[in-house]
């Protein structure tokens, strides 16, 4: 009997020490799982202190696309600028330009002063196609009226940027003169926008006025927040 009853207890104790060793393997796993759970939030809202967001509710901005255009440049631009809460719009000088758009320029032709009126600025992405179109001696037709629209955003005070080769269409609307801007470093962009008066620095991007201008794909996220923060002081 009194074996009996040893045998029983030591089965109690091992039992209880089995119960004991799986309630600590629980509490750790779920010490391990608290743990990876606040060292990611805690990542994720320092990289969100890093990221400064403004405030652009109310702003509407006019993106200008190209066949041709700079997928690296417009995607943070727009990103950006939506994440601010900006409307965004997609003025295409083309018809097929590889994404959606809100607007055809050829469409909206004879409402420029309307649209100046209702969007607090205009930007318009670079790349390979806007370079054909600018640096050759007669521009296209698409491309004069994109310089009729950006000056009359220029006359009613609007934020008028430009990034890459686009600035180029700026300088041949006349509306660099005496202004600091940047492009992409080509020596035909560079000259273009000399030609036009411009005091070219090569910066990754340069505000003057409500004129901003940025060098190319690696400097998009600087350019956007540049244009997010005017129009957050606007």
């Amino acid at each position: 009997m009194h074996a009996y009853l040893s045998l029983k207890y030591l089965c109690n104790v091992k039992y209880s020490l089995e119960g004991a060793e799986v309630i600590t393997r629980t509490i750790l796993v779920v010490i391990v799982v608290l743990a990876i759970v606040v060292g990611a939030l805690a990542v994720y809202f320092i990289l969100r202190r890093g990221e400064e967001i403004y405030n652009l509710k109310n702003k509407r901005v006019l993106v200008v696309l190209f066949e041709g255009f700079q997928p690296a440049e417009f995607h943070p631009v727009r990103n950006y600028l939506q994440k601010c809460g900006a409307e965004v719009k997609i003025l295409s000088l083309h018809r097929n330009i590889g994404v959606s758009y809100d607007m055809y320029i050829y469409d909206v032709r004879d409402k420029f002063n309307q649209l100046a009126e209702q969007y607090d600025a205009i930007v318009i992405i670079g790349g390979e196609g806007v370079y054909r179109r600018v640096t050759i001696e007669q521009l296209p037709e698409e491309v004069e009226l994109l310089q009729e629209l950006v000056i009359i955003f220029n006359n009613k005070g609007k934020l008028v940027a430009a990034i890459c080769a686009a600035p180029a269409v700026l300088a041949r609307a006349g509306i660099l003169k005496g202004v600091k801007a940047t492009c992409f470093p080509d020596n035909k962009l560079i000259n273009i926008l000399k030609e036009g008066g411009a005091q070219y620095t090569g910066n990754d991007v340069e505000i003057h006025h409500n004129i901003i201008t940025g060098k190319g794909p690696g400097a998009a996220g600087a350019f956007a927040k540049q244009i997010a923060r005017y129009l957050s002081e606007a």
